[in-house]
């Protein structure tokens, strides 16, 4: 019996081009078969994200029409295409939702309610956490758990924070209600730890390969 593991990385601001991407399969002998659909949930909150098309400078403090609409085209038509196609299909999907995402969207909240949607965590905002201190962090994931219970009316068990640092795997432990996390590119398939806790701790590797981050920056030539 093949075992299903699809993520669904469901970002809320990202442009039209990545939907052509969105799909491919790897399998392997234990017949474990991931689905990476890369449109990822998320609220670009910090301005210097929004510089990721490069064409377009931007001095800091300033806002961008054209950009503030690639961006929109998420929560307006992306979201509900894969929505309505995951629903036609009878895909069951595991959606990667940062926090403030989903307190700006409740009707994309719902719409992943009732589709009995696994909603993990990606954070409470689209930060760079390399250099931010523990005790924020902390706060953070304590609020992002508390937005899911508000929005969806259970708490994420998985968690993708995105951009993190040395200190978040041990922060998801400690916070003690995540069964596994994303934050990994180690491996190609999901592995345990035992480095932090009293239990192990499941760990579901990510791919930068199947990232939106591809589609959002300036082609140097011929599109794939």
């Amino acid at each position: 019996m093949k075992l299903y593991v699809i993520f669904f990385a469901v970002i809320l601001f990202i442009p039209n081009m990545m939907f052509v991407h969105a799909m491919r399969f790897m399998t392997c002998d234990m017949h474990v078969v991931y689905l990476f659909f890369n449109v990822i949930f998320f609220i670009k909150s910090t301005q210097y994200n929004i510089t990721n098309i490069r064409s377009y400078f931007i001095s800091v403090g300033q806002r961008h029409a054209n950009m503030e609409s690639l961006y929109d085209y998420g929560s307006r038509a992306g979201f509900w295409r894969l929505h309505d196609l995951l629903l036609r299909k009878n895909v069951p999907c595991t959606v990667f939702a940062v926090g403030m995402a989903l307190e700006r969207n409740p009707t994309a909240a719902n719409a992943m309610v009732k589709a009995g949607w696994e909603v993990a965590s990606h954070g409470y905002r689209w930060w760079d956490y390399q250099n931010v201190e523990m005790n924020v962090e902390r706060e953070h994931i304590r609020r992002t758990v508390q937005i899911h219970k508000d929005m969806l009316g259970v708490r994420p068990v998985g968690m993708y924070q995105g951009k993190p640092n040395i200190n978040t795997r041990r922060l998801v432990v400690e916070e003690g209600g995540f069964l596994y996390d994303s934050d990994a590119y180690s491996d190609d398939l999901p592995y345990w730890t035992n480095e932090y806790g009293n239990k192990p701790h499941l760990i579901i590797p990510y791919t930068l390969s199947e990232n939106d981050m591809r589609f959002a920056s300036v082609s140097r030539g011929r599109s794939s």
